[in-house]
């Protein structure tokens, strides 16, 4: 969907009987898009704001999940004679 056909969708232009109705109107509109659509939107407006030389001309981030560190040193326990245990450090 395109902007000018979202524009048409979005609403009627008419009153409302307060601020709270307009925006209880604007929260239902949003709800009922796709996530898609709703991610659309966003990039529209971003575009709009900053200008499209202005976000490609920024560095792109990546992000990922780093690895967990594992320990070179591994702990084991060992029973005793009696019940007791011992630890011992294994490389």
């Amino acid at each position: 969907m395109n902007s000018t056909e979202r524009n048409k969708a979005y609403r009627s232009f008419g009153a409302y009987e307060s601020i709270a109705a307009a925006d209880l109107e604007l929260r239902h509109y949003w709800q009922s898009r796709t996530p898609q659509e709703r991610m659309e939107a966003l990039e529209q407006l971003r575009i709009l704001n900053y200008g499209e030389e202005t976000i490609n001309a920024r560095i792109p981030r990546v992000f990922g999940v780093p690895e967990p560190r594992r320990s070179r040193v591994s702990t084991v326990c060992k029973p005793r004679g009696s019940g007791q245990f011992t630890v011992n450090n294994l490389k």
